[in-house]
């Protein structure tokens, strides 16, 4: 994860095995989820990615979080009607005193 706070997220990551992939035909996103077990199958909130930069980064914001909770989140690349879904991480949102 990039920067977390008590309400939001910057997330940030390279997708890797694009080097000889038309960028135009592929669609790089993430789901993210309060609920364990979501994202791995294409569930919770979906974010796009904007756009891929040269060195295949992408980077999502994501406001509105609950303080003091626990995201599950997990990257995704669609090529056609194809998913390919990446490693499930997690964040949790910082308490403030």
């Amino acid at each position: 994860a990039g920067s977390i706070t008590a309400t939001t997220a910057h997330i940030t990551g390279t997708i890797y095995g694009l080097s000889n992939t038309d960028k135009s035909l592929i669609e790089v996103g993430m789901y993210y989820s309060s609920e364990e077990g979501k994202v791995e199958k294409g569930e919770g909130m979906k974010l796009t990615a904007p756009d891929i930069s040269t060195e295949n980064s992408v980077a999502f914001d994501i406001s509105e979080l609950t303080l003091g909770t626990t995201y599950y989140y997990c990257p995704y690349v669609k090529q056609g009607d194809s998913y390919i879904y990446g490693e499930v991480k997690t964040c949790v949102t910082e308490s403030v005193l």
